[in-house]
């Protein structure tokens, strides 16, 4: 619970913080929600890679 404040709150400021940049508020609130699209957008499409290399990694580290 206190991560997904944590990082709520992070990406909160990260956007005022562009937005302040830019000069528009709104320009750091689309900035951060485009950011947020691509890594949605890759996650979805090579999942499956991320998800096999992250179980092969931990399970070399428990056999070694």
């Amino acid at each position: 619970f206190v991560l997904t404040v944590s990082v709520f709150t992070l990406t909160i400021a990260i956007a005022l913080w562009l937005g302040d940049l830019t000069g528009k508020t709104y320009y750091g609130f689309l900035m951060v929600s485009m950011f947020y699209g691509l890594i949605g957008t890759i996650v979805f499409f090579r999942g499956a890679i991320i998800k096999t290399s992250v179980n092969n990694t931990i399970i070399r580290q428990i056999l070694d």
